[in-house]
């Protein structure tokens, strides 16, 4: 009887202590779904910022492109003004042409 007794209060504290050991395995799993939880909402977040920082990046390539040919066109369009201010414009130098040949032609006279 007192072997049926001892076996009996050694399964019990068997029982327990598997409980206990279910119990914190339990608490560590919830724990670490809670962790899982938060880190998949934190790479979402992640994901997301990635994703418009990528759309910001690419509008800004675009603008600076954009930027960069109308820069282009202002530096040209200033070298053929100062061309043209070197010998003057179109206009200007037809004009000095049709003075000079008036003034040769009055030689001739």
């Amino acid at each position: 009887m007192l072997e049926i007794e001892h076996l009996k209060e050694k399964l019990e504290s068997t029982v327990k202590n598997h409980e206990l050991i279910t119990d914190e395995k339990d608490k560590h799993i919830t724990s670490l779904q809670k962790t899982l939880t938060i880190k998949t909402k934190l790479c979402v977040k992640i994901i997301n910022e990635n994703t418009r920082l990528k759309k910001d990046n690419e509008e800004l390539s675009q603008t600076c492109h954009y930027k960069g040919r109308n820069i282009n066109n202002e530096n040209q369009l200033r070298m053929t003004e100062d061309q043209n201010n070197e010998r003057g414009s179109w206009s200007q130098v037809e004009g000095k042409k049709r003075r000079e040949t008036k003034s040769i032609a009055s030689w001739n006279i």
